[in-house]
């Protein structure tokens, strides 16, 4: 297969491919409705932020998509793939004599992840009306 042809299915790495059977994001369940729309926005933007720093933090597998509430959509920018499906594109990869371009890729995905990460965890005005929106859906 060509380097040029490759397909890379999967989002940023993280932790070796260890997934934690812990829920980082169990605050949300527990957390309070707030009084207002204003009031509610600024709860859903510091769960947000608040979650990411916890994910950041915790070693969490970073292939996972992220939804602050159930039943909401996922918010953009963070795709979902299963250690299997990471594992099996390295060994394509490798049979293909092209561990390299796998290693390259993954490094990529995983400084895109964090970028995304900051960014929720510092949302400006035009980040902070995308999430509502998002929320609002």
């Amino acid at each position: 297969m060509e380097e040029d042809s490759l397909v890379l299915r999967f989002g940023p790495a993280g932790n070796n491919g260890a997934v934690l059977s812990q829920n980082a994001f169990s605050a949300l369940s527990s957390a309070q409705p707030a009084d207002g729309q204003r009031d509610g926005q600024q709860s859903l933007l510091d769960r947000i932020a608040k979650d990411m720093a916890t994910w950041e933090s915790s070693g969490q597998w970073m292939f996972s998509c992220y939804s602050p509430e159930k039943g909401k959509p996922n918010v953009p920018g963070f795709g979902e793939f299963s250690a299997e499906e990471v594992r099996l594109e390295y060994y394509n990869c490798s049979a293909n004599n092209n561990t390299g371009y796998y290693i390259n890729s993954v490094n990529q995905l995983v400084q895109q992840w964090r970028k995304r990460l900051q960014e929720l965890k510092a949302l400006n005005g035009s980040g902070k009306a995308a999430m509502v929106s998002v929320e609002e859906r």
